[in-house]
């Protein structure tokens, strides 16, 4: 028999393996995911700012309308990965208590982050060693560290508190990258798949004011890229409006709501609406139709038709053009049914089941309307008038437009449009260029030394913000040359606004003739024929007002005459560029124009 002599007291060990855990958290993330995060964790401390003021401008749901003046920009090479945002830093309760510290709720309002699981997993994805730079307004702080204390929670990490220097700002720095992260950097196709989901991701944000920028750099490439936004936009009206309605639901711990929406993606055409083209004008468009489900502004699902998503019938021809989108919003993000790693919906929660139960109803009208229209065209395949089949066709949709809703509560919305003046649908492409076209930024000599590389970070991004030294960036020509896919002149202009218009006339001066030269040439400048002569001949073409053709001509002629004289000219050369700010934003519409001129050839 035993006793409680026999007994003896043991310790049995628990807790949890730090490289396990780190594997645990990012085993399942891609990278690109990973650095989303990081640009979550940008974007919520934007909204902090702005829902500070409780008369802060509202959508129709509630959410910030206006991100107007914060901008996040990704930079990546093969050697390192930085993110800076300019959104007021990070206060000095959550650096010193919950930056680096996993497992707290997010007291987000509207927030697009959880359990602060976006910041650790993105780095410990992504590299070994890191820095971070943060300024409040009140403290800054600085902190480099390595993959060991960031994946140990025994482990301490240190950082540095200064004074403010008052540019309020976030730096994270990854470097020692992993090997799979340096080779997902090196593809051509991962990049360019992630700008496509970085622009689809985010569009709500973009539309809204906030600056998104993905910049690459290497030995082979030299990018820098203006995300845009490409969440699908309906078409407004004929042949048959979009329909929306909102729709509340009940949560444990607050509210939820779930918006939804459907209508035809604004570029597909019915037969009817053919020209030229026929049917091959909706084949680029294909990838876009579906399902979109959206998550306080953040899209989580895009051009869906899975059961799982709401769509329960067999696919049909009849829902080509199909876009359902539906918002769903919460003050607390912890209500909201996605998982933490913001890429896919948690199918079975409770709250999405209530939500899904709508889409299909919604689906289904889009096809009852389209399969009209589809219809109508065949049987009046014997008229013979194109016309007159047209006119029979818009006067069936017409009639059933003010007869057909998909439920008792639909209205029709505003239209879901993009930002005055820009496409529904951007396509861009990565190439990668010769070294010799382009000037590579060098990495920093000693990345173990956290003062260097963050320091060159900052200052980076106080060239950026340095708009008096330099020429003020335009969105409208970053646009146009993206678009026209002249990817040696983008990486071009960007360099002309980095660099000190006081520090280097002489190559600024240069590179101004160098850009007027390259366009004109793309615009179809002849060889023998100076871009002088070639856009004094255009400028009289396209504009009629005297004082306007004489600012444009006095430009380049200015341009023109110093870009030469600082090329060729043994002993002359310039000693201040300050006149090259003003310059482009006096041709900024001749710029524009030119490049127009460019994409018709």
């Amino acid at each position: 028999m035993e006793t409680h002599m026999d007994r003896e007291k043991v310790e049995f060990k628990t807790g949890i393996n730090p490289e396990f855990l780190a594997e645990t958290l990012t085993t399942d993330i891609e990278l690109v995911d990973a650095l989303y995060d990081l640009i979550d964790n940008s974007i919520d401390a934007a909204r902090n700012i702005i829902i500070r003021d409780q008369n802060y401008d509202k959508d129709e749901y509630g959410l910030p309308n206006n991100y107007s003046g914060y901008e996040v920009k990704l930079r990546l090479s093969e050697n390192r990965i930085v993110v800076v945002d300019n959104c007021l830093g990070i206060d000095s309760q959550t650096v010193e208590n919950k930056t680096f510290y996993t497992g707290d709720r997010s007291n987000h309002k509207f927030g697009i982050g959880h359990y602060g699981l976006g910041l650790k997993r993105a780095l410990l994805k992504a590299g070994e060693q890191f820095f971070f730079m943060t300024d409040n307004g009140t403290n800054r702080y600085k902190s480099q560290f390595a993959y060991s204390q960031l994946s140990d929670h025994k482990q301490t990490i240190y950082g540095e508190k200064y004074k403010s220097l008052k540019k309020q700002k976030t730096i994270f720095v990854c470097s020692s990258l992993k090997q799979d992260a340096k080779d997902q950097l090196r593809s051509e196709e991962w990049l360019d798949e992630a700008y496509t989901e970085l622009c689809l991701r985010y569009s709500e944000f973009i539309k809204k004011g906030l600056r998104i920028k993905l910049e690459y750099r290497s030995c082979r490439s030299c990018l820098s890229l203006l995300a845009r936004p490409l969440l699908p936009c309906f078409r407004s009206s004929f042949p048959f409006s979009p329909k929306t309605y909102s729709l509340p639901i009940k949560a444990s711990r607050g509210a939820v709501t779930a918006n939804y929406s459907v209508g035809i993606y604004n570029d597909y055409r019915f037969p009817c609406e053919y020209e030229n083209t026929g049917q091959k004008h909706n084949s680029d468009f294909t990838k876009w139709y579906g399902i979109y489900i959206l998550c306080n502004d953040r899209v989580i699902v895009a051009h869906s038709f899975e059961r799982k998503h709401g769509f329960n019938a067999s696919f049909h021809s009849e829902y080509n053009g199909c876009i359902c989108i539906v918002k769903i919003n919460s003050e607390d993000p912890g209500l909201l049914p996605w998982n933490t790693a913001k890429t896919e919906i948690k199918v079975r929660n409770e709250l999405f089941i209530e939500i899904k139960s709508e889409i299909e109803p919604l689906t289904s009208w889009y096809r009852s309307q389209a399969k009209i229209i589809i219809n109508k065209w065949k049987s009046t395949k014997d008229v013979d008038d194109i016309n007159e089949r047209k006119r029979l066709v818009y006067q069936a949709m017409n009639w059933n437009d003010n007869s057909n809703t998909p439920c008792s509560d639909a209205t029709d919305p505003s239209p879901n449009t993009p930002p005055a003046g820009e496409e529904s649908e951007p396509n861009y492409e990565f190439h990668f260029v010769d070294d010799s076209e382009v000037e590579i930024d060098s990495e920093p000599k000693n990345t173990n030394t956290y003062n260097d590389v963050v320091d060159s970070e900052e200052n980076h991004l106080d060239d950026d913000n340095a708009l008096d030294t330099r020429i003020a960036r335009s969105e409208k020509i970053e646009y146009k040359l993206n678009d026209l896919g002249a990817k040696k002149l983008c990486s071009l202009y960007d360099s002309m606004l980095r660099i000190s218009l006081r520090q280097h006339p002489i190559v600024m001066y240069v590179s101004a003739w160098s850009f007027l030269e390259s366009l004109s040439s793309l615009a179809g400048k002849e060889g023998n024929t100076d871009f002088k002569s070639f856009l004094g001949s255009k400028i009289n073409n396209w504009y009629t007002d005297r004082n306007q053709k004489l600012a444009y001509k006095g430009v380049i002629d200015d341009i023109d005459s110093k870009g030469n004289s600082n090329k060729h000219h043994g002993l002359a050369y310039s000693t201040n560029a300050h006149q090259l700010a003003n310059d482009f934003e006096v041709i900024e519409p001749l710029i524009i124009k030119i490049i127009e001129e460019a994409e018709k050839i």
